[in-house]
């Protein structure tokens, strides 16, 4: 009895309120990413919201787990201790996918050894980062290397040329620049690639060149000024 008429008293309370004017709004609910600071206005988490991700280095002195290193017709592949940007070793790479039999050349790097990397919290927000540079005396317009991210299930990403807007200026000549491509440019859930499980970066090679290639990583994206 004493409940019911707790009920009867804040009904009639709140007609009362109503009959003199008081207005009763709706009330808003905050969610977490509301009060998160490390949400952005594009509802993107920040990196440091995202648990420690280990997996980072790519390929900076030496080949860690990794296939298509080698010097036959089509390609002349190798680590090169005499030019480099950073260590104590780059990739020298040298091909010509225009002789006979050259139709598909390409690399493998199963960079953790030989462990699947969970990429699902930094594909938004953290790139493929690395330097390049040409030969002595070369200077080619772009870098004609495609990337893409294979997962356990054989599934691949979008496949990315390097073109000139990931690096700044126009063409690469013999002197090192930095090459950033940002992991959302692969679209891994579109392609239907699980982030989770993801065993190999591909690189593949097109028309002729020679260059060197140091510290591949991935990098958290820094963010654009407002």
């Amino acid at each position: 009895m004493k409940k019911i008429a707790f009920i009867s008293s804040l009904i009639a309370g709140l007609y009362m309120m109503t009959s003199c004017g008081v207005q009763m709004l709706p009330m808003a609910l905050d969610t977490a990413e509301d009060n998160d600071p490390y949400y952005k206005i594009n509802d993107t988490k920040n990196s440091d919201y995202v648990e420690l991700f280990t997996a980072s280095s790519i390929c900076l002195d030496d080949l860690p787990g990794c296939w298509g290193f080698e010097k036959d017709a089509c390609r002349d592949f190798m680590v090169d201790s005499k030019i480099v940007y950073k260590g104590m070793g780059s990739l020298h790479l040298k091909w010509d996918k225009s002789k006979k039999g050259c139709d598909w050349i390409g690399v493998g790097f199963m960079w953790n050894n030989w462990q699947t990397v969970d990429m699902s919290d930094i594909i938004d927000t953290w790139a493929l980062e690395f330097w390049v540079r040409t030969a002595d005396g070369d200077e080619i317009g772009s870098v004609p290397i495609n990337f893409a991210f294979l997962d356990n299930n054989n599934k691949t990403t979008s496949t990315i040329a390097c073109g000139s807007k990931f690096y700044e200026g126009f063409g690469v000549n013999p002197t090192w620049k930095r090459v950033q491509i940002p992991l959302s440019y692969f679209r891994f859930v579109d392609s239907g690639v699980n982030p989770v499980e993801v065993n190999q970066l591909i690189m593949s090679f097109e028309g002729t060149a020679e260059i060197y290639i140091d510290e591949m990583k991935l990098v958290e994206l820094q963010p654009k000024e407002e």
